[in-house]
Order: C-alpha cells, then structure tokens, then sequence
C-alpha cells in the first residue's frame, strides 16, 4: 500500500515541477530530484526513469548540460529495459535540445528526429510540438527560413490540437523573427504581441522573456531604440534568474547591435565581448561568431584596423566551423530518410536474430556515411564561403593594411580547403584500394616523413628523436605507413606545449615476435580524459586549439586497421602523449 502511495506521490509532484517549469525553473529540479530519490527507494524503473527525464530537462533548461545528457542517457537505459518508447523518446529530446543549443547540430538534429518519430507514431501532439520548434531553430541557425517556417507551423497546429497555448505562443517568437527579416514588420509586430500576451496571461515567465527579445528585435529595426533597449535588458534579467544559457547569448548579440546602430561603441564593445565570453563558455558557437562579425564592424568604425581585422580573422575561424547553407540539401532530407529507415527498422526487428545484427552493421555504416556527407559538404563549401567575404570585404576596403589581410585570410583558408580535399581523397583510397605490400626501411620512412614536416610552424623549437634501429625491414604499405606517421608527428607538433623549455618528440620502433611496435611519445598539452574516449571518431576534434577537420586521427585509425593493426594511445593533460 505504501509503495503505491508512493507511486502516486511520484507522479502528481513531477506533473507540479513541470507546470511551475515557466517560473521556476530550479524549484522544479529540486522536486524531481526529491522524487527520483523516492522512486529509488521504491525500485520502480519506469518512475526512475521518468523522473530521471524531469531532472534531465531542468537541467537542460538551466544550462548544465553535461549533467542533463548523462542523466537522460541512464533513463535510456532504464527505458530500454521496459522497452519503453515514450520514455526514450523523452530522453532523446532532452539530448538533441541540449546539442542544438550548443555547437553539435548533427546529433541534435538526430536525436530530435528520432524523438519525433516516436511522437507521432502515439499521436503525441504536445511534445510533436516541441520537437518541431526545435528542428525550426536548428534550420534557422543554418539559415534555411523555408524549412523554419514549415517547422514552426507544424509546431503551432499540433500545440492547437492540444489547446496549450504556451506551446503555441512559443513557435510565435521565432516565426515573428523571420517575417522581420523578411521585413514583412506589421505581420511581425502582431505574432509577438500575442505571444507577450499568452505568455503574460499564462505567466510564462520564462517565455515571456524570448518574447521579449522578439519586440526588442523589432523595436530595433524600426528605430525605436529606447523601447528595444528596455525590452533587451528585461529578458536579459529574467534568462539571468532561470538560468537560461541560449537566451542570455542571444541577448548579448542584440543589444550589441543595438548600441552599434545608436552609435554607442563604448557599450557596444562591453556588451559583445561579454556575449563572445559567454557563448565561448557555453560553447554557443552562433553566437560566438556573430558576436566576433560585430566586434569587427564596432573596431572599424572606431579606425582600428588591426582589432577589427582580429575579430574578422576569429569570426572566419568559428564560422568555418559552424554548418553553412550547403549542408541543407542533407538536411531537407533528413526527415524522409528517417523515416524510412525506421520503416525498415520495424521490418527488420521482426526477422531472425542474424538478420537484426547484420541491420545494426547497415544503421552503424548509414549513420557513418551520412556524418561524412553531412560534414564533407560543409567542410568544402565554408572555406569558399569564407573567402566569397572576405573579397568583398577586401574590394570595398580603402586600408592597404586591411586589404593585405584580407589576402592573407584568404590564403589561409585556400589551404584549408586543399588540406582538407586531400584528407578526403586519402580516407576514399583507403577504403577502396587493397593495400600495396613492400619490404620497407622502419627508420628511412620515419626520417623521411619527419624531414617533410620541418616546414610546419613550430617544428624548428622541437628536439624530434628517432630510435629505430636501420636494419628493421617492415612489410607494410609505404604509403599509407607514412600517412599515418604524417598524421601523429605533425600532431605532435601542432599541439605541442609552447610553456615548456623542452619540447620533443621521440619516435621508438622494435620487433616482437609477432609484431612490429611504432611508439611516438611527446610532452604536448596532451588530451583532457573525459574526451579521450572520442579521439578516433570521424570529425570529433580533442581540444578547442583545433581548427583542422576532425578527419586525421579518424583516417589513421582506418589505416592502421586496413594494414592488419591496432592503434592505442596513453595521454594526461598538460603531460603529453
């Protein structure tokens, strides 16, 4: 009797921490972690784990988000156990909210997709809603306003079908964004006044302050700049006292342009480099680079070329890494492929157990050739879109000194590009081509590979050691031997660890009786433990110094396996590798 009591109490108080979500936020974390610790007691997994989603969301709403993804990935577990759709559904929201709202686009739009999939098939109108505001967000910040329409509409017809206004009103802010951009202001003003007054009738604090910010946008464009500056400062306020990371970043931003457009550079400056630590902080890298564009436009005005040409040089750098519009031929079709693979999947869940492996291979090399698409078309449009502006900039520029630097960027980025295209050719001849087998010299090909690198920057301060032994003969690809020995040594060297008085590398060969061991030891920054686990995963990038294209140690790995190998790596930060 007094487990079901329990039980009872779980759920009316999770249902009481979702209502008062809107205003307040850390109210609503507490009761549900008061009632996860209740539902533990009790040992009842379905309540775990939806008490683990409530802690999740909150979480996720306050901006801590590692602990919001680890805390639904165990609900996962605890839903995968009761093959509980809904509940994994939930979490899958929880984890593709927490991407999108940071810098990994691709795995939130993922995860959305695969919640809204789950969603629709129990006619989940209410959380249909929230996915699709979601996805219109992720297609805005990608720039694809005909894809954002469509989502946000089909965020307000389902929040209709459930009569939840807040719902609604929250696919009116951003919606209300697009038709100002489209300097469409009267239809504007009128989606955003209504949301201001849902929010104020439902006292939606929390979404009255994006609303808020939707006015501010509106003000500013019109020129009624008192008005925009007060609507800024109040949902600066209230993001402030619910934690809400995205919208503080995205205030920053505004009220940015804002003093830029009232000639206020002072402001300007203080307000856009809070906003560029903020989103740095938070790794909110649209708004970093926005933030970075309009330091640049705030420092020319005030004649400071080599500030602004700074910031433009910073912007290019986080933009290039940012999804640009030629990803969104992948992305209008994401939605179809997956739902036709989860047709597929349903049909292959009912065949033979040999058969459900071999469909879990064919999703695992599905979801990899899609991350290579989806990436490969980013990477070679963004350098050509970089320099597409910096032309112009450099055309329209009357400063030798900036119009040199403007050559200089495009330069760069020129051999960005050429890096990566050579990357990509390299990882298609791996995977195509059987590998060509030749007695070759250990030490000459690790000489040889060393003596090509001395042209990278830094490679002259290093004491580069080689401990191989001449007469050790290896039977291997000469070729892709040597792309792997490119990889590492000029890793080494690029994150070498500039505070130290003796940086090294130090390359160790020795037969075993069964193998051929390749060591390379450094004293570099070394890679933090809680991204170790990643390192050999396509695109993933170790550490923020980074600005290459996440392929190399992915294409090594690949490499090593063609030729019948294994690769492993020990690495403590600030030691080496």
């Amino acid at each position: 009797m007094q487990a079901v009591e329990s039980r009872a109490q779980i759920i009316e108080t999770l249902d009481l921490a979702y209502q008062g979500r809107i205003s307040n936020v850390r109210h609503s974390l507490a009761l549900a972690q008061q009632m996860l610790g209740l539902a533990r007691e009790i040992k009842d997994q379905g309540l775990i784990g939806q008490c683990l989603n409530h802690v999740s969301l909150y979480y996720m709403i306050v901006g801590e988000n590692e602990r919001s993804i680890e805390t639904s990935r165990e609900a996962i577990h605890c839903f995968l156990a009761l093959d509980d759709e809904k509940g994994i559904a939930d979490a899958k929201f929880n984890i593709g909210s927490v991407y999108y709202k940071t810098d990994n686009y691709h795995s939130g739009l993922i995860h959305l997709v695969d919640a809204l999939a789950i969603y629709k098939k129990f006619n989940d109108y209410a959380k249909e809603s929230r996915v699709h505001k979601a996805l219109g967000t992720i297609y805005e910040f990608f720039g694809d306003e005909r894809s954002a329409l469509t989502s946000y509409h089909h965020a307000i017809d389902a929040a209709r079908k459930v009569d939840d206004l807040n719902l609604e009103s929250n696919a009116y802010n951003p919606l209300s964004g697009i038709y100002l951009n489209q300097n469409q202001i009267e239809k504007a003003t009128e989606l955003i006044e209504q949301s201001i007054e849902i929010k104020s009738r439902t006292q939606d604090v929390r979404g009255m302050a994006f609303a808020l910010y939707g006015r501010g946008k509106i003000h500013t464009q019109i020129k009624r700049y008192a008005e925009a500056e007060a609507d800024f400062r109040e949902a600066e306020r209230i993001h402030e006292e619910m934690g809400e990371k995205l919208g503080l970043a995205m205030v920053y931003y505004k009220l940015g342009v804002l003093y830029t457009v009232m000639n206020k550079p002072k402001e300007a400056l203080a307000v856009l480099l809070k906003g560029r630590a903020f989103s740095i902080q938070h790794h909110i890298s649209q708004f970093n680079y926005k933030c970075d564009f309009q330091l640049y436009q705030v420092y020319k005005q005030l004649g400071d070329i080599h500030q602004s040409m700074k910031y433009l040089e910073e912007h290019l750098k986080v933009k290039d890494a940012v999804i640009n519009i030629e990803t969104l031929k992948v992305i209008e079709n994401y939605e179809l492929i997956s739902k036709q693979q989860l047709l597929e999947n349903i049909e292959l869940q009912q065949a033979k157990e040999h058969a459900e492996i071999q469909n879990q291979a064919l999703l695992k090399a599905n979801a990899e050739l899609d991350q290579f698409v989806y990436h490969a078309s980013h990477d070679l449009r963004a350098p050509l879109a970089s320099i597409i502006g910096l032309v112009d900039l450099g055309l329209k520029t009357t400063d030798p000194q900036e119009a040199r630097q403007c050559f200089e960027l495009i330069h760069d980025r020129a051999r960005a590009q050429d890096h990566f295209i050579r990357e990509i050719v390299e990882h298609t001849r791996n995977a195509r081509l059987s590998p060509e087998w030749a007695d070759i010299s250990l030490r000459a090909l690790v000489t040889e590979t060393i003596e090509s690198l001395y042209f990278m920057e830094g490679a002259d301060k290093m004491q580069i050691d080689v401990a191989i032994d001449p007469s050790l003969i290896i039977r291997s690809d000469s070729s892709r031997l040597k792309s792997i020995l490119n990889n590492l040594v000029s890793n080494a060297i690029k994150y070498q660890d500039t505070r130290k008085p003796n940086p090294y590398i130090r390359v160790e060969g020795r037969r075993m009786e069964t193998e051929v061991i390749l060591t390379i030891h450094d004293n570099g920054i070394g890679i933090i433990a809680d991204r170790q686990a990643r390192i050999f995963d396509m695109f993933y990038r170790g550490t923020e110094l980074s600005h290459g294209s996440g392929l190399g140690l992915f294409i090594v790995k690949e490499i090593v396996q063609t030729l019948g190998g294994t690769i492993d790596f020990e690495s403590s930060q600030g030691v080496g590798s």
